[in-house]
């Protein structure tokens, strides 16, 4: 399959694939040719064009820009386009990207040079005009997350766990006080500034040089690229942090890193813990609409639910301290 797929590329070649990391929702390959490198990326969650389309022309935008940092750039097919459909009937759709140096971050040496170059990729995505209509809702809407979540169905999973997840209600009690909480902050967040936003920024999408472990390479992955309230870029950020276990230290490094290049209004500053709180609430939406479709298996969803459920937690007892912090810093 991978020859055929990769004839629509560069046909009458010989190609050499090799497997690669493969996340949560794209499997990866890498391919060699000639000593020369590239990414494919199969969508594994989609089989929505419209969603592939907006992501490259963001990422084409972009690469027009000068940045301190690499970011994805979509090869053309010999048909014109950046994308083609599987020759094995799934309706999965793939495509290639030029191969960038670099390696996954594995210490926090990294985390001042992730906000500050978080801050300078705000602002090019800022500038960028997109003719497409972006893909994905604004995180707020948390109503239309999924296709498969309706308000009621998430509702009634949560509150009324199926078989295998009986032992996860407190987790799901959790997720459900915030999924109520944040539906009635939508009308303010929809008030905030809104701009174009990477809004998956996490150390599996960041690329370091070994021998400069510190500074940023590449930001990778703009697969959900969408016009949001400009703050949830931050917010992402935080979240991972409180994911991983981080200090207040390291997100007082990170926030400093990013104060450096772009800064927020005391609204959007104030509101960054109510946007970590929706990050994890879409999230834990996503990996659920993915269970009830039969794309993903319950354990993968049962961790979402404890992961989670755990950040909540340790936000709800953080937040106070955050929002200071994020209004110190970022305005």
């Amino acid at each position: 399959m991978w020859d055929e797929l990769l004839a629509r590329y560069i046909p009458g070649r010989s190609w050499h694939v090799s497997e690669g990391e493969t996340g949560w929702n794209n499997t990866t390959r890498f391919v060699e040719m000639e000593g020369r490198r590239w990414v494919l990326r199969v969508y594994d969650a989609h089989r929505d064009a419209a969603k592939i389309r907006f992501e490259h022309a963001a990422l084409i935008e972009v690469a027009r820009r000068q940045l301190p940092f690499r970011t994805p750039i979509p090869v053309l097919s010999t048909d014109g386009t950046t994308y083609v459909k599987l020759p094995d009937g799934s309706g999965k759709y793939a495509c290639l990207f030029y191969y960038i140096e670099g390696v996954r971050p594995t210490s926090m040496s990294v985390v001042a040079d992730t906000g500050r170059q978080t801050g300078r990729l705000m602002q090019v995505l800022n500038d960028v005009v997109m003719n497409e209509s972006p893909a994905y809702f604004p995180s707020y809407e948390l109503e239309a997350a999924h296709p498969a979540c309706s308000p009621e169905r998430v509702q009634a999973f949560c509150n009324r766990p199926p078989e295998g997840f009986e032992h996860l209600r407190e987790g799901l009690r959790v997720l459900y006080e915030a999924w109520e909480t944040c539906l009635r902050t939508t009308p303010a967040l929809r008030a905030l500034p809104h701009q174009l936003i990477h809004g998956d920024i996490n150390p599996s999408n960041i690329l370091v040089l070994p021998e400069r472990p510190d500074r940023v390479a590449a930001f990778l992955d703009f697969e959900i690229c969408t016009r949001d309230v400009r703050a949830m870029e931050p917010a992402v950020l935080l979240s991972g942090l409180i994911s991983i276990d981080a200090s207040i230290d390291d997100m007082e490094a990170l926030l400093g890193g990013m104060r450096e290049t772009a800064r927020l209004s005391s609204d959007e500053a104030e509101a960054v813990p109510l946007l970590m709180r929706l990050h994890k609430l879409d999230l834990f939406v996503h990996y659920l609409g993915r269970y009830l479709e039969g794309v993903d298996s319950p354990d993968v969803v049962r961790e979402q639910i404890e992961s989670n459920a755990a950040g909540l937690l340790k936000l709800n007892e953080l937040a106070p301290k955050l929002k200071a912090l994020c209004v110190r810093m970022l305005t």
